[in-house]
C-alpha cells in the first residue's frame, strides 16, 4: 500500500503542477473487499494532502450528490453518464470526446461540471470557507 501511495503522489503532483487552480474529487463509499477500501481511501486522502499542500480550493461530492446535479436524478448507471457527457460537453479546441474511455474519466468530466457549475469552493476545511471559482 506504502509504494501504491507512493505511485499516486507522483502521478497526481504531476496533475497538479500543470496548471491546475481548483480540484474537485468524488467522496466513494466503502464497497467491496479490505483491499479495495484501502486503494480506494489512499487515493482519496492521497489527492487531499496534495490540495492542501498546494494551498489549492476544493469541493467534493458524494455519486448521488453530483450524478443529481448533472443528470438531474442521484442513482443513474456509468452508461447513463458518458452518454450525458458526450452528448453535451465540448472539449477546448472543438475536438470530440472518444467514446471508447474508462467510465471514470467521464465520471471525472461530470464531476468537473458540477464543480464549475456549483462554483463553491472550499479554501479552509475548518471553516468551509467558500470563495469564487475560476
Amino acid at each position: 500500500m506504502n509504494h501504491l501511495v507512493r505511485h499516486l503522489t507522483d502521478e497526481f503532483e504531476d496533475l497538479i503542477d500543470y496548471k491546475v487552480t481548483h480540484v474537485a474529487w468524488e467522496i466513494v463509499p466503502s464497497f467491496g473487499q479490505m483491499n479495495q477500501r484501502e486503494l480506494v481511501q489512499a487515493t482519496a486522502t492521497t489527492l487531499k494532502v496534495i490540495t492542501f499542500q498546494h494551498k489549492l480550493p476544493y469541493i467534493h461530492f458524494t455519486p448521488m450528490n453530483w450524478h443529481k446535479q448533472l443528470i438531474g436524478k442521484g442513482k443513474c448507471t456509468k452508461d447513463e453518464v458518458k452518454t450525458w457527457i458526450l452528448d453535451n460537453v465540448v472539449l477546448q479546441f472543438d475536438k470530440e470526446l472518444p467514446d471508447n474511455l474508462p467510465y471514470d474519466v467521464y465520471d471525472a468530466i461530470g464531476i468537473g461540471q458540477v464543480a464549475y457549475r456549483r462554483n463553491e469552493w472550499i479554501t479552509n476545511e475548518f471553516e468551509q470557507g467558500i470563495t469564487e471559482g475560476p
